[in-house]
C-alpha cells in the first residue's frame, strides 16, 4: 500500500501530465470536445434527461409502492436490496445508464434505503436503455432495430447473473431494514419541479463528464498512446482486435458515446467483436456519472469497476454466438437480416432471461435463509 504523502505526490504528477497533454495537442482536445457536445445534444440529453427527471418523480410518488411489490422478488433475490428499491431497478432497466444510481440516490434521501444499500446497487444497477439499444445501436450500427433489442435483452440477462455473482452469500435485508424514517410526503405539483431541478442538475453533471474525457480520448489518440495500446491489443488478441476496431475498443473503455460512434463507421462484423462488452461496461464515464449521482455517500470504485467487467464478460458470453453469425454479417453484406433468424434471437434472449430468474431461485434454494 502507499503512504498517503506518495499517493498525494502522484495525484499531482497525473494532474500536471494531463495538463501539459490538453496545452500540447489543444486542437484534438478543442476537437474531441466538441464531439462531446455534440454527443450530449443529439443523444444524451433527449434520452436520458426525461428519465432521469421521472427517476426522481417515481421514487417520492406513491406509485413507487405499486413497483415495489410487483418487482420485490427481484430487488430481494438477485440484488439483495429492499422492496423498496424496486422502482430503481425498473428504471435502471429503461431509463439509461444514470438513471438507477439516481433513483437510488433519491430513495436514500427519502429514507427508504440505506447508504450501504446505496452503494451496493448503484454498481450493479447499470444498464443501456432500450432506446438507445434499439435506435443507435441496432439501427445505425447494425442495420436492424430488432438487433439492438436483442443486445439489450442479453445485456438485461448478464446483469442478474452479475448482481446475482456478487452478492452470493449475503443475506436477504431484513423488513423494514435499519432505515431512517421517510419523510413527509410531497404533493405531486412540489415533487414535479424537484424532479425537474434534480434531473437537470444530474444531466449537467454527466454532459459535464462526456465533454471532459471525450477530450482526453482524442487527446490519447493524437498523442500516440491509443495507437500504441491497439498494437498491444492487436499482439494479445493474435490479431482479432487492431486497427480501428482496437482503437474504438479504447474509446469506449473511456467514453461509451465517442466509442459507440466510431463502431458505427466499423462493418458491423467488427463492431460486433467489442460492442457487447462495451455497452454493459459502460466506460470510465459512465463510472463517474454514477459516483456524481451519489454525492456525498460515495461508491467503492473497486466494486464498480469489478461490477462492469464481469457484466460486460457475461454479456459478450450471451450475445457473440448469434450476434456473429445472425447479425453482423448478414448486415455487413448489405443483406437483410431475416426476420425467422431475429425471431429466434428475441425469444431466445426472453428465455434467457426467464432461465436467468430460474437459475437465481435454486441458488437462492441452496442459500441458508436469515433469521
Amino acid at each position: 500500500m502507499l503512504r498517503p504523502a506518495v499517493k498525494d505526490i502522484l495525484l499531482a504528477v497525473f494532474c500536471l501530465l494531463a495538463a501539459a497533454l490538453l496545452i500540447a495537442y489543444a486542437p484534438a482536445a478543442s476537437a474531441g470536445a466538441v464531439r462531446g457536445i455534440a454527443a450530449c445534444g443529439s443523444v444524451i440529453l433527449p434520452a436520458v434527461f426525461p428519465f432521469l427527471a421521472v427517476s426522481v418523480f417515481l421514487a417520492g410518488a406513491p406509485g413507487g409502492t405499486v413497483l415495489a411489490r410487483a418487482f420485490s422478488g427481484v430487488a430481494v433475490r438477485c440484488y439483495r436490496l429492499p422492496p423498496a428499491a424496486a422502482p430503481a431497478i425498473l428504471m435502471s432497466w429503461i431509463g439509461g445508464y444514470p438513471a438507477g444510481a439516481k433513483t437510488l440516490a433519491e430513495l436514500q434521501k427519502r429514507g427508504a434505503v440505506t447508504a450501504r444499500q446505496t452503494q451496493q446497487g448503484a454498481a450493479l444497477l447499470i444498464h443501456s436503455g432500450p432506446a438507445y439499444m434499439a435506435g443507435v445501436v441496432g439501427q445505425r450500427i447494425f442495420g436492424s432495430v430488432a438487433v439492438g433489442l436483442f443486445l439489450f435483452l442479453c445485456q438485461l440477462a448478464a446483469g442478474l447473473l452479475t448482481a446475482r455473482l456478487l452478492t452470493l452469500g449475503q443475506p436477504r435485508p431484513r423488513p423494514g431494514g435499519d432505515a431512517p424514517a421517510p419523510p413527509k410526503a410531497e404533493s405531486a405539483a412540489v415533487l414535479l419541479v424537484r424532479s425537474v431541478g434534480s434531473a437537470a442538475a444530474s444531466a449537467v453533471n454527466i454532459c459535464a463528464f462526456v465533454v471532459l474525457l471525450s477530450a482526453f480520448s482524442a487527446v490519447l489518440a493524437a498523442c500516440g498512446v491509443f495507437p500504441l495500446l491497439a498494437k498491444g491489443l492487436a499482439a494479445l488478441s493474435g490479431g482479432r482486435l487492431c486497427g480501428t476496431t482496437a482503437d474504438c475498443l479504447l474509446t469506449g473503455l473511456l467514453e461509451i458515446c465517442a466509442g459507440s460512434a466510431m463502431a458505427a463507421r466499423l462493418p458491423p462484423a467488427e463492431a460486433a467483436k467489442i460492442l457487447p462488452f462495451l455497452l454493459s461496461f459502460g466506460g470510465i464515464s459512465i463510472c463517474c456519472q454514477v459516483a456524481a449521482c451519489l454525492g456525498e455517500t460515495g461508491l467503492p470504485w473497486g466494486r464498480l469497476l469489478l461490477s462492469r467487467l464481469l457484466h460486460g464478460l457475461l454479456t459478450a458470453l450471451l450475445a457473440l454466438p448469434w450476434l456473429g453469425r445472425r447479425a453482423a454479417v448478414p448486415a455487413m453484406t448489405g443483406a437483410a437480416v431475416p426476420a425467422l433468424s431475429l425471431g429466434r434471437m428475441l425469444w431466445g434472449s426472453l428465455w434467457m432471461l426467464v432461465l436467468c430468474g430460474m437459475l437465481a431461485a435454486r441458488w437462492e434454494r441452496g442459500l441458508p435463509k436469515s433469521q
